[in-house]
């Protein structure tokens, strides 16, 4: 046992080491001290050509659709050989993760911008061409492990509390070992050149909303960031997102959140002058194609989720409850959980 957490304890340390070196855009953003306009303009530069290159996502689901048509019908796989027939993933199995994921961050207390930060770690883990994630892509077992594991990364990175691998095997009901789980985890690293601290959509948000000429503790703020963070948590269930830059899921946010806030709330110059600064840092055009259906996306399911229009959703002084209402559906235990025994204090 006390070499099991001197090795925790070792690999953390190697965390730290490997991304101290990267800008911090973690999900602790709320901690930022203030920034004057130059370093908030500048760290939004950073992030959009961080995102464009070393964090990319692409849609790895089409291209292993197209892959397995290209493929000889004749080739036989170990799978085949064998007689073990194996399901191709797809977007219902992404959706089925993240809901659990939610379950788990939910049920453990923990941030649900964890599920962001480890859905993340797991799209760009299926973008890599590894053998083990082009396997992850082609057997559902292999991927709901690779989805726990990006998770538990997620959780031992930014959460205080750690979940040892030996919780995690007991909520798969024995599916996965503690072993198979910390080898998952070192092919994830392996795979991502360990680049586990780029900016993810919330840390676009904050940084965004920083660029508002309003005092940053003001209710409108306040009310933008919630309802902006809500829609991302909701995006990350849809693979669309996943394929789109995280900056545009970010900005595509605040901009329908602004629809529920009035004008004599957010003046007409204040918008105008946070789409100026905002198209300086990152040459995001708001009238574009590709920004217009992520919006409309993003409408979609807020609507389906809570059944109301977004301008109706966002109104400053039903905001806080009507979010926490919607957030508490599914924040029950999650399968095979009874009690939060196996975390432990990071």
């Amino acid at each position: 046992l006390h070499i099991k957490k001197t090795f925790i304890c070792h690999r953390r340390i190697t965390y730290s080491t490997m991304t101290s070196v990267a800008m911090n855009n973690s999900i602790e953003t709320e901690s930022l001290p203030s920034m004057c306009a130059a370093e908030v303009l500048d760290r939004l530069t950073v992030m959009r050509t961080q995102e464009q290159t070393t964090y990319r996502c692409d849609d790895y689901l089409n291209r292993s659709r197209m892959e397995e048509l290209d493929s000889d019908p004749m080739e036989c796989t170990n799978d085949t050989c064998s007689g073990e027939e194996t399901k191709p993933v797809d977007e219902e199995c992404r959706v089925k993760m993240c809901e659990w994921c939610y379950q788990v961050v939910d049920f453990c207390k923990f941030r649900r911008e964890t599920v962001i930060v480890g859905m993340g770690y797991l799209d760009r883990y299926l973008c890599t061409s590894t053998p083990r994630a082009r396997r992850a892509l082609e057997d559902r077992k292999e991927y709901q492990l690779a989805a726990m594991t990006t998770l538990y990364m997620a959780i031992k990175l930014f959460e205080p509390l750690e979940m040892e691998t030996t919780f995690l095997s007991q909520l798969s009901r024995g599916c996965y070992s503690s072993a198979e789980i910390a080898q998952m985890e070192i092919d994830i690293l392996t795979a991502l050149n360990w680049r586990v601290h780029g900016p993810s959509t919330i840390s676009f948000i904050q940084y965004f909303l920083m660029l508002l000429p309003v005092a940053q503790n003001s209710p409108v703020v306040a009310t933008l960031l919630d309802c902006a963070r809500f829609q991302a948590e909701l995006s990350v269930g849809d693979y669309y997102f996943a394929t789109q830059p995280m900056s545009y899921v970010a900005i595509g946010s605040i901009l329908n959140a602004m629809e529920g806030i009035g004008i004599h709330n957010l003046s007409n110059s204040e918008r105008t002058v946070f789409l100026q600064q905002a198209f300086k840092a990152t040459g995001i055009d708001i009238y574009s194609a590709q920004l217009t259906e992520v919006r409309s996306r993003l409408f979609e399911i807020f609507a389906k989720s809570s059944g109301l229009e977004t301008n109706e959703k966002c109104d400053e002084a039903s905001m806080g409850s009507t979010v926490q209402k919607e957030r508490a559906v599914n924040c029950g235990s999650p399968v095979c959980v009874s009690r939060r025994k196996g975390l432990v204090r990071a």
